[in-house]
């Protein structure tokens, strides 16, 4: 549903033009995630701020008064590159419904702020459900994964995980890389990045098996294990079941039960590292430099 098309129901169901673009943070559930998500203004905080959240047949309007956060930081991860708060807020009723779990969250309960909740009419259900099940025109399948080589230049630009890899994650339900250097903190965080993109191709209700192969000297095994531990729980919360161990392998490739065999030249550790986090490269991978590698597609 468009954000136009929530905010009319509502102001036509309670008469008034309570609610408009500027004043109201917007989602839709995210493509069978159970969740949704939205970034909101830190300035912001300081006014009434109006959510409206769209369920699969229903319409939240959360009302959060002014000042209630003041000290947000505190309570919410701060997406600094866009001076707001990063939201995710739980749909799943057997589950954490309507808590935020953003990563970093701090379980913030926003059913104390529902104000209303209406049901969306029958016909905009079925508008929705007509729409989409429209077929899909695809081009010819320059978007279709293929075997081939990726040639990866010093300074490049403009490259990401996504780019390199989701088309050939897509549909998996086993994927298993093995880097022996997920050691460093950049390199932890390099391998929270890739596992965003698992977490797009996940398909709906199927069980997603990630599994990790990679090696630390045994003074260190205990930190990683704790870095480890901590992402085994975030992604169990995406119904994603992590899974690692050490082992003294050298190569260094994804593989996945669709047949594709990625190897990489670097592992994951592709970019220069970002010295700043107040950098939009801290954000956005293609903002990074890369460092010259070649990643190789193959089926097996």
């Amino acid at each position: 549903m468009k954000k136009s098309t929530a905010l009319h129901l509502v102001n036509s169901e309670f008469s008034s033009a309570e609610l408009n673009h500027r004043n109201t943070s917007f989602s839709n559930l995210i493509g069978g995630k159970l969740r949704w998500w939205m970034n909101i203004k830190l300035d912001r905080f300081r006014e009434t701020i109006n959510i409206i959240l769209v369920d699969k047949e229903e319409i939240f309007w959360l009302q959060i008064p002014a000042n209630t956060f003041t000290d947000i930081e505190s309570n919410f991860k701060i997406w600094e590159a866009k001076n707001a708060v990063d939201i995710h807020i739980s749909a799943d009723r057997n589950d954490r419904y309507m808590k935020d779990i953003a990563s970093g969250g701090f379980l913030i309960d926003f059913k104390s702020f529902v104000k209303e909740r209406i049901a969306i009419p029958a016909e905009y259900i079925q508008e929705e459900s007509t729409e989409s099940n429209k077929p899909i025109r695809r081009r010819a399948s320059v978007n279709l994964p293929k075997i081939g080589q990726k040639i990866l230049l010093h300074n490049q630009s403009n490259i990401s995980y996504k780019s390199l890899f989701e088309k050939y994650l897509e549909g998996a339900t086993r994927i298993t890389i093995q880097d022996p250097y997920i050691r460093y903190h950049h390199q932890f965080e390099n391998l929270v990045e890739f596992c965003q993109i698992l977490e797009d191709v996940k398909q709906d209700n199927a069980d997603l098996h990630f599994e990790l192969v990679t090696w630390n000297s045994e003074e260190f095994k205990d930190n990683s294990r704790e870095y480890l531990k901590s992402l085994k729980d975030s992604l169990n919360e995406s119904g994603i079941n992590f899974t690692y161990k050490f082992e003294d392998k050298h190569d260094r490739f994804i593989q996945t039960d669709t047949g594709w065999k990625i190897i990489l030249g670097r592992g994951l550790d592709i970019f220069h590292k970002v010295n700043s986090k107040i950098s939009l490269a801290h954000r956005d991978q293609t903002k990074r430099r890369c460092k010259a590698c070649e990643i190789t597609y193959l089926r097996v």
